[in-house]
């Protein structure tokens, strides 16, 4: 199996397109920078700022460790964790690279390679070009009816399903603006999906052991795709087999790729499992509210392109007249519309990549059934003509969805305020700590500067994230109590040795909710001071 010629212009016009992306995704970044008032400093994070604490965090534990443990919550934990891509871009920043520049290296680098491997994955079901630049645009830059949404909020004074309008994971510009390790992970499905297609049709062993191996890097960055590998690989072989009869190869192929890259499923299972920290963290997923939506508003979500795949879907059947490369496409895409409602807490993120799969059904059913149906009804119209409407109509369709959260990353970005502005105290402060304690000592602040407190400090937060600091709700609760004025000096000191707490940090968002006169209390000692940010010790 190889792809109908990919020309040199047409990977120069990829590039082309993927530099424009880029660029349009840095601006959010740009004014961020540019922007940024006297007192305060850009904490180089457009969007996602807890999540991205997180990575950055593992980053700084993996230059020191190769299993880390989890300081985004106070309480003790094993050294048990492992992520294959946090880990490697901790070696660069090992060598001295600031971990911004080596966040934006992977938005790059993910970009380029995700971006190209559409393109050629394009071509293995379309001959003309137009065809596959249609399909590759649409990955590039659709989006969901999200705009909809928006203007039905500028109608009624109000946004249904906000949470609708920014899911990332099957818009490939938002991974692109502030999530590139979900196209990371996207490109080495599609990887993985094309060295299938490769074993099935050249029938050689070589390209599943080939495939096994991808499989086993994207297990130990998301083990939780690996489902998703199975799953299709698994539907994918039996129709195989039901179409081709039974050979050795629909029991080598698959078992190859399983028992190569199984691995990670069972580390991950093992650790969530053995250790209740990380079961407890990892159970509260959940508490983003991002579960899969309702199939109704998964057409809001995956827009005109999944309309149109569903209206045009000519399913599987007669197996024997459809090719391996249309009868895996359309395994994916029906595997997967049933893999994102699995009853787990991150199902979500089973729509990563899917965009790939309906925009090629979208395009397949527009080529070959929508235009060719609009033809006999205006016949004229030539041909290029109507092919030039219908796929502009399309585009109009799904690009004002990201043009709007673009647009609204700046203006978020305007107002200059915490998680992605600090103020210059407050960074001193969080230098102090990294200079002065330990990273076994506990820090407790609000979380919005909690969440900076592992990456930048490198100690471990009271409260810094919605999923990975255990209890995370109580844990709000006793924030909110320790900086209350009206909270008995007996249980804040219950708080502060119950959770192992060495360090209070008082700054502009603590002191938003409330002054207990910290300075006066005999068990807090100050021990770095400054307009806008003060760090207590706790002393006994």
């Amino acid at each position: 199996m190889s792809p109908t010629r990919v020309t040199r212009r047409e990977i120069r016009n990829v590039l082309l397109i993927a530099a424009l992306v880029l660029v349009l995704t840095g601006l959010p970044y740009v004014y961020g920078y540019l922007s940024t008032p006297a007192g305060q400093q850009f904490m180089g994070i457009a969007w996602g700022t807890p999540d991205t604490n997180e990575y950055f965090a593992w980053m700084r534990a993996f230059t020191q460790s190769f299993l880390i443990n989890n300081t985004l919550t106070p309480e003790p934990n094993a050294a048990i964790f492992f992520n294959l891509l946090w880990w490697l871009l901790a070696q660069i920043v090992a060598l001295g690279v600031n971990p911004l520049v080596v966040f934006h290296g992977l938005r790059i680098l993910a970009t380029l390679l995700f971006l190209v491997t559409v393109y050629y994955f394009g071509a293995l079901f379309f001959e003309e070009v137009r065809w596959r630049m249609a399909a590759f645009v649409v990955v590039t830059l659709g989006a969901g009816l999200g705009w909809v949404l928006v203007a039905g909020k500028y109608l009624t004074g109000r946004l249904a399903h906000p949470l609708d309008l920014y899911v990332v994971e099957p818009n490939t510009l938002l991974s692109i603006l502030s999530f590139p390790h979900f196209l990371q992970a996207a490109w080495l499905i599609l990887v993985v999906f094309m060295l299938i297609l490769l074993a099935y049709e050249r029938q050689r062993w070589g390209y599943a052991l080939a495939a096994g191996l991808v499989a086993l890097l994207l297990g130990w960055t998301h083990a939780y795709d690996l489902l998703l590998i199975y799953a299709v690989l698994g539907v994918f072989t039996f129709l195989v087999w039901l179409r081709d009869g039974w050979s050795g190869r629909l029991l080598l192929y698959p078992l190859t790729i399983g028992l190569i890259s199984c691995a990670p499923a069972f580390y991950s299972v093992y650790i969530t499992s053995a250790f209740p920290v990380w079961r407890e963290v990892f159970a509260q997923f959940g508490n983003a509210g991002a579960w899969t939506p309702d199939p109704f508003r998964l057409l809001v979500v995956m827009g005109i392109p999944f309309i149109v795949a569903l209206l045009t879907f000519d399913g599987l059947v007669p197996l024997r007249e459809r090719s391996l490369r249309a009868l895996f496409l359309r395994v994916w895409f029906g595997v997967n519309l049933f893999i994102i409602y699995f009853p787990v807490s991150y199902q979500i993120h089973y729509l990563n990549g899917w965009q790939i799969a309906i925009a090629l059904l979208a395009t397949e059913g527009l080529a070959r059934r929508i235009i060719p149906w609009l033809g006999e009804r205006l016949p004229r119209l030539a041909p290029w003509t109507l092919h030039k409407w219908v796929v502009g109509l399309l585009l109009v369709a799904i690009v004002p969805t990201n043009v709007y959260l673009l647009a609204w990353r700046v203006v978020d970005l305007s107002r200059h305020q915490h998680p992605y502005y600090l103020y210059q105290d407050e960074i001193a402060a969080l230098q102090w700590l990294e200079n002065n304690t330990t990273p076994d000592d506990v820090v407790l602040s609000a979380i919005e500067v909690g969440q900076y407190i592992p990456s930048r400090a490198g100690n471990r937060a009271f409260l810094a994230h919605w999923a990975m600091t255990a209890d995370v709700y109580h844990k709000q609760e006793l924030v909110t109590a320790f900086f209350n004025p009206a909270t008995p000096d007996e249980e804040r000191q219950n708080i502060l040795r119950d959770y192992g707490v060495t360090y209070v940090f008082y700054g502009s968002v603590e002191r938003g909710l409330g002054d207990p006169a910290l300075a006066a209390r005999p068990y807090l000692e100050a021990v770095f001071a400054s307009p806008q940010a003060t760090l207590y010790k706790v002393v006994w």
